[in-house]
């Protein structure tokens, strides 16, 4: 008969051993997670990487002109552009030089990184390789509420005296920031008088 209290001898076969090299489960370690057993709203890492991506690429842009025109008047009323006789690339005066008035219309577009920046337009009128105009704004917009994270579109209108000396090409360019420019071409020929 076996005594209950009696502890079976170390060489009882029907008692295993323990076994040093056996490891031990954690207890504290949490299961791993099937990818496809992610919480709902959690990111996978291949969209982290895209949503890091963009972001780098939003932060890397840079002000820039978005549109240059060219009419008989210009003018900003309220944060929108009116022009009067615009957007025109040739011009046929009967004498030299002529005498006018030129309406530049220029967009800037800045990021929403850099509308806390100021930032300098240039504005050049070259004829034939010549300098005729040429002058610099300064510019800086701020963040208006409801903005957060959009580009800022920023309409500029100057009116600027101008000699036309002769015929031949005008060439007007707009920067912001010493970046390229962006172009407006004018192609200045003579109209001939009427005959009498």
């Amino acid at each position: 008969m076996t005594d209950p209290d009696k502890a079976p001898p170390d060489d009882d076969p029907g008692v295993a051993p323990p076994d040093p090299d056996a490891a031990v489960p954690d207890e504290g370690a949490p299961d791993a997670v099937a990818p496809d057993e992610l919480a709902p709203d959690a990111v996978a890492p291949d969209e982290l990487a895209g949503v890091l991506e963009a972001a780098e690429a939003t932060l890397a842009r840079k002000p820039e002109i978005d549109y240059l025109l060219v009419a008989d008047r210009a003018e900003v009323v309220n944060g929108k552009l009116y022009l009067m006789g615009g957007s025109w690339d040739r011009i046929g005066p009967s004498s030299f030089p002529h005498r006018m008035v030129l309406g530049i219309a220029v967009g800037v577009r800045i990021p929403f990184a850099h509308t806390d920046d100021q930032h300098t337009v240039a504005i050049e009128l070259q004829h034939e390789g010549t300098r005729l105009v040429g002058f610099e704004a300064r510019l800086t917009t701020g963040r208006p509420p409801g903005m957060a994270g959009m580009d800022m579109l920023v309409p500029m209108a100057f009116n600027i005296p101008v000699a036309i000396p002769g015929v031949g090409q005008m060439v007007l360019r707009a920067s912001v920031d010493g970046r390229a420019p962006r172009r407006h071409e004018i192609r200045v020929t003579q109209r001939q008088p009427r005959p009498a």
